[in-house]
């Protein structure tokens, strides 16, 4: 792992792209593929791994068309390849008002708030049909197996929620698979902004590419999935397609705690229960043939106290 930068290096490193130097303020929200800095209106970005260095070409690749098509994401402002004033590479962007939602106390509009999300996916997916990328820098986003998924979830389940998932996976796995789009791949709740309980932007593209456009939606709570296709003039399949993902993801930590206190992380068995809250109270009939029945509850659920 790389060693933070100094103050001294993220100062320098700002100057040397032309920019206005101020004071260094570390980020409260650093995940962990990069060191961030926020120095006057730049958030600055230092790659702490080498392992993560596909992350910082990716965005290299698809962030600048993003804010030329209109995403409300913050505008990347100098990639850095050099290396010579920090050990890793390192990106500039814009500094945006926002914190995560996945750390954000209940809000008052969080309707408004999917629903603009759900715009925000709209356009990238009309607007980003083809990008320049000759150095192969974007990736291939797939989502995960049901079925595999399953299997690793089965001791986790009761008798009747392991036939309730059988039987879903086989009707959702007949939803075709779309034609490829634009895909972030990688959008939680802690790669949305939020500023004074609205929608900020959306961040951390490093995993974006080409592929299944139903991946975008897969790592959402999946009660929030209506509101999110409202703009999005899909049909039946691509309903089902949705849904498809959004039960293989879940599957990944069903009755498993959740790993953080706020209401809008949906890690661990959150993932399951928003899925749950969609089945039981289904939009249209659309969503009933491919939902079926809700799951049932089971006293597995209750012993382990994770609802």
């Amino acid at each position: 792992m790389h060693a933070p930068p100094t103050d001294d290096q993220i100062q320098a490193l700002v100057a040397a792209h032309g920019l206005a130097v101020g004071a260094v303020e570390p980020s409260p929200h650093e995940g962990s593929v990069n060191h961030v800095r926020m120095v006057g209106p730049w958030c600055v970005r230092v790659l702490k791994e080498e392992d993560y260095a596909s992350d910082l070409y990716t965005e290299a690749v698809c962030v600048p068309a993003l804010t030329a098509a209109g995403v409300r994401t913050p505008e990347l402002v100098a990639f850095d390849q050099s290396r010579e004033i920090v050990p890793g590479l390192a990106t500039i962007y814009q500094r945006v008002p926002g914190a995560p939602l996945g750390l954000s106390e209940p809000l008052a509009e969080i309707d408004a708030l999917v629903r603009e999300l759900g715009r925000q996916i709209a356009t990238w997916r009309s607007q980003l049909r083809a990008l320049e990328d000759p150095n192969g820098w974007l990736d291939r986003p797939r989502g995960d197996d049901a079925w595999a998924n399953y299997e690793r979830a089965a001791d986790r389940l009761g008798s009747e929620e392991r036939a309730w998932t059988e039987r879903a996976i086989r009707r959702l796995e007949a939803a075709p698979e779309p034609a490829a789009e634009f895909v972030h791949w990688d959008l939680h709740a802690f790669n949305v902004l939020t500023h004074d309980g609205r929608f900020s932007s959306v961040i951390d593209w490093g995993d974006a590419g080409f592929g299944d456009p139903t991946l975008n939606y897969r790592c959402l709570p999946a009660h929030w999935l209506p509101l999110l296709l409202e703009t999005a003039d899909e049909g039946g399949n691509f309903v089902g397609r949705c849904l498809y993902h959004l039960l293989a993801y879940a599957l990944n930590d069903v009755h498993r705690a959740p790993r953080y206190a706020t209401p809008y992380s949906h890690t661990g068995h959150r993932r399951w229960e928003s899925l749950a809250a969609l089945a039981t109270r289904p939009p249209d009939a659309v969503w009933r043939d491919w939902l079926g029945d809700a799951p049932p509850k089971s006293a597995l659920r209750n012993e382990r106290g994770d609802a």
